[in-house]
This record gives structure tokens, sequence and C-alpha cells, in this order.
């Protein structure tokens, strides 16, 4: 029995890790034509510079928790921010009249759920939470 117990801790622990080989996508909603789409464009539409797709269908962001890593990776790989960066941005915005940031929702699933009901949404999420109702688009001009 002394011989398991450190097995089953590492069973136990191994089943909290996410996998090594899940990584952030943009997702839209599965009826949305869309197929790729610019990181310029995905950084318009998170900016509020921008309120429709390329092939000018309403575009609704929604964001991930400030607490959450995809939205940490999101900032630095896509938006090119920092999460102060945006928080202040968006200050300004608020502050100015010219725009509300983007719907934060609490969990990836809701992200996933609300993408799935919404044709006009565009969210991050883990490509481990993908579920029907919403596909994966290529990003281009990544680096």
């Amino acid at each position: 029995m002394k011989r398991m117990f450190p097995l089953l801790v590492i069973a136990a622990l191994l089943g909290f890790v996410r996998p090594a080989f899940a990584e952030m996508v943009v997702i839209v909603n599965k009826d949305n034509p869309l197929a790729t789409i610019s990181k310029a464009e995905i950084e318009m539409i998170y900016l509020g510079k921008k309120k429709q797709f390329q092939n000018g269908s309403p575009a609704i962001p929604v964001d991930l928790p400030a607490e959450s890593h995809l939205r940490r990776e999101f900032f630095t790989n896509v938006l090119d921010k920092s999460e102060e960066s945006y928080r202040l941005y968006w200050v300004r915005m608020i502050f100015s009249g010219k725009g509300q940031p983007p719907l934060t929702l609490s969990a990836e699933n809701e992200a996933v759920k609300f993408v799935s009901q919404n044709k006009a949404g565009i969210a991050f999420v883990d490509s481990d939470g993908i579920l029907p109702g919403v596909k994966v688009v290529t990003i281009s001009g990544m680096k």
C-alpha cells in the first residue's frame, strides 16, 4: 500500500494539469462565413475601432476574466498589449464617451456558449474547449 500512495498522488495531480498541446484559438459562430481573420482586424474589433467583420456582418467580441492565462496570452500575442495598457485604453475610451469594452464573461465555457448562440460573436479560448456551434478561424499576420 505504501508503494501505491505516490502513484495515486501523481495520478491525482495529472488530472489537474492542462495538456501541453492545448493552445489559444479564436472562434466564431459556425454560421459565420469567416474562415480567416487578420491579426489587425481582431485588434481593431477588440479595441472597439471596428464593429464589423471584413464581410460586413456585425462583430461582438467577448473577453475572459483578468485572472485568465488565455487573456494574458491573447493580449500579448494578438493585441500586442499588456493587461494594464489594455485596461488604461478602455478607461480613456469610456471617459471620452468613445466606446465600451468587450463583454467580460466569467469562464471559457461561457465564451464558447455565447459565440455558439450569437452569429456575431468572436472569442478566444483554449483549443480543447471547442464545442459544436463554433468554429476556429485562422489568424493571418501572426508572427
